[in-house]
């Protein structure tokens, strides 16, 4: 395992580097000039003048702590320094987050991959001490070319409130309920879009905890939430929370803002306030799927959670469709929105594959079980590359437009409608491997006898 770590800081370093060199490129122009505007903003009139009706700002207090600090920085240490600086210092911290959630990855599967298991020692096959498999998946992560875009180029904070949830998630498998909640509420405080983890978190909590530690979590949670909004929204903060998440949902009132989904058959960027079908609009629509989806998630995570305990790829994988689920079915989704399911998708990949190897008591790595789920992940990854690609060069040359001469954005964007459906495949193929996990044959855990770890 020594060895691997020394591979894994290798991989961190190179993965570092990477992103030093892809920020060359400048960063996405509104987002960066919001960054800029809103920490110079805070920094001048405090958090408690911060959001006002005459000022743009759709985000939750979470991140702009992150902005605050990061305006402080460049104007303390380096208040002559010109606007590439900033472009540095806001793309830093997403950079970072990137390579720390690679090491999450690699930690969680090295543990998974170790793992003493039954057919090991039934087999009297010496049990592995390295983990390549663990490695493979924090490097698939590591240089991801949508990760480091988002990050290193774009500018975007996605990194940090995914970190957040796929630690939650984590923390839930190893039983530790009061740090998960903690965890998920900093995710929610930086991006409210981790509300898709919801319904798995708070099963889990209810189903695999005795009241008592739910409780605690619960309570842990809202206190640190009010703490975090606090001193932006004042002592009402949930009310005040609440009204600023309404406006930003608000911001935007249309059906697909370039993103592949099911929106995007029926037109990018259409007002979803208009009639659809059956006297509902094109906004309503889109939710009755998405709450038809949670119904059918949540029946099927109960019957898993009741046939199997603390388990690591139950909960990975429903983690993976709930994030899935309103990026394909609900309006108003933005293109980065997919950016959490990359790291879930990733985990159940790669969990499947040590898990399989482990059943037939294999010493050595097979990489033949990565199979259809890796190529699966690795469509995805290419394609929400080409959707960041898309925007990001829209934006870059609005107002003149884009170069005929660039093939490769008028290939991505006559092919909108193409891309749209093989994500829904993706997302098909993930909903299916859901049924079969929690309606087909015992759990892993029972054919492992892997331990509880919360027992």
């Amino acid at each position: 395992m020594r060895l691997q770590s020394i591979w894994l800081v290798l991989v961190l370093v190179a993965g570092f580097g990477v992103r030093l060199w892809a920020m060359r490129w400048p960063p996405f122009p509104i987002d960066m000039g919001d960054w800029i505007a809103w920490g110079e903003r805070v920094l001048a009139v405090g958090p408690g003048n911060f959001y006002s009706e005459t000022i743009f700002a759709d985000y939750a207090p979470g991140y702009v702590y992150v902005m605050w600090l990061t305006a402080a920085i460049k104007n303390g240490l380096l208040p002559a320094a010109g606007i590439g600086t900033y472009h540095f210092l806001y793309r830093l911290t997403p950079m970072l987050i990137d390579l720390a959630t690679g090491a999450l990855i690699y930690n969680v599967l090295a543990r998974e991959e170790t793992a003493p298991n039954q057919a090991i020692v039934q087999s009297g096959t010496p049990p592995r001490t390295g983990a390549p498999l663990a490695l493979l998946a924090a490097a698939c992560h590591v240089f991801n070319p949508a990760i480091i875009f988002n990050s290193a180029v774009w500018g975007q904070i996605d990194a940090t409130f995914t970190f957040g949830m796929l630690l939650a998630v984590v923390l839930l498998a190893r039983g530790r309920a009061e740090w998960a909640v903690v965890s998920y509420v900093v995710a929610f405080m930086i991006k409210p879009q981790a509300i898709s983890l919801a319904p798995l978190i708070g099963l889990v909590l209810l189903l695999r905890f005795p009241p008592r530690r739910w409780l605690l979590a619960a309570a842990a949670g809202l206190a640190l939430a009010y703490v975090i909004a606090a001193p932006f929204l004042g002592l009402n903060a949930f009310w005040g929370l609440y009204r600023q998440l309404q406006k930003s949902v608000e911001t935007y009132p249309y059906t697909s803002l370039f993103t592949y989904n099911l929106w995007a058959l029926y037109g990018m960027w259409e007002d979803d306030r208009v009639p659809f079908r059956l006297g509902l609009s094109v906004r309503s629509t889109g939710t009755l799927l998405y709450l038809v989806g949670i119904v059918c998630g949540v029946a099927l995570l109960v019957r898993q959670l009741r046939r199997t305990r603390h388990d690591l790829q139950t909960y990975i994988l429903f983690a993976t469709y709930f994030t899935f689920l309103p990026v394909m079915v609900l309006t108003r989704m933005h293109e980065r929105y997919l950016y959490p399911v990359l790291p879930f998708l990733l985990m159940v990949v790669f969990v499947h594959a040590i898990r399989r190897s482990r059943v037939v008591g294999q010493r050595g790595v097979s990489w033949c079980v990565l199979g259809t789920p890796f190529g699966a992940y690795g469509v995805l990854s290419v394609l929400h590359t080409l959707n960041l690609y898309h925007v990001y060069t829209y934006y870059l040359n609005y107002g003149p437009g884009v170069p005929r001469s660039n093939t490769l954005f008028y290939f991505i964007d006559d092919y909108a409608k193409l891309w749209s459906i093989v994500t829904l495949l993706i997302f098909a193929g993930v909903g299916a491997a859901l049924v079969r996990w929690s309606l087909g044959r015992p759990s892993y855990q029972a054919q492992l006898g892997v331990p509880d770890p919360a027992s």
